[in-house]
């Protein structure tokens, strides 16, 4: 596992910045579970242990991607949050999104079906570690009316800061990083502040002129 020729200083910037495994978390109305065929379970896991600690009242499963056992995502979420105790009138099942601007659109209309049109004013995503940034920025643009949080799943044997030194976790990162521009020039996407999220999560206003955040 070699960190070849990726300079430190960019592997630092794209650590800082892509990166994200969680914000500060308090309670809400929906975890948003990001369906990837590959880390269903833990997926799921992440979401159930949130329930079970009261954060959420209701976990949105959503992903229509085929996984290997022919289930989508959203059916592999659900299933594996059920067995691990979560009751099924508590889960969404969002199973036509095939990326992450989809996975927030329908989730959104599922849940003011369902839970009501004001139901939904804060949410916990939960997904892959590499696309954090990315799903954190979705929430932003495709659903503002949320105050969104996020917890990360890391499937791989190495921590966050070592990346780039494990194959599959190399080929993630930088696939993202790629996107980040491009998604922004389109509007799928719109850049988020980690600490503006954070200090709206424990209730505190944002910083006036002039002063630190």
């Amino acid at each position: 596992m070699e960190q070849d020729d990726l300079p430190e200083k960019l592997v630092h910037q794209i650590t800082d910045y892509l990166l994200i495994e969680h914000t500060e978390i308090g309670p809400a109305d929906l975890c948003l579970v990001f369906g990837n065929r590959f880390v269903c379970p833990e997926l799921a896991a992440q979401a159930a242990a949130l329930y079970k600690q009261g954060l959420v009242k209701k976990i949105a499963a959503s992903g229509g991607v085929l996984t290997s056992d022919g289930r989508t995502e959203a059916a592999a979420i659900r299933d594996e949050l059920v067995r691990l105790g979560v009751p099924a009138d508590d889960i969404l099942v969002e199973d036509r999104a095939t990326n992450s601007g989809e996975n927030v659109v329908f989730t959104k209309a599922l849940a003011e079906k369902t839970l009501g049109p004001d139901a939904v004013r804060s949410v916990i995503g939960i997904g892959h570690i590499s696309a954090g940034r990315r799903f954190l920025m979705t929430l932003a643009k495709q659903w503002p009316e949320v105050l969104p949080m996020y917890i990360s799943v890391n499937p791989y044997p190495v921590a966050r800061a070592d990346w780039a030194r494990h194959q599959g976790f190399r080929q993630k990162v930088l696939e993202e990083w790629g996107k980040i521009a491009g998604y922004k020039e389109k509007g799928f996407i719109e850049e988020i502040d980690i600490d503006s999220i954070n200090r709206r999560v424990h209730g505190q206003p944002p910083p006036g002129p002039g002063l630190a955040p």
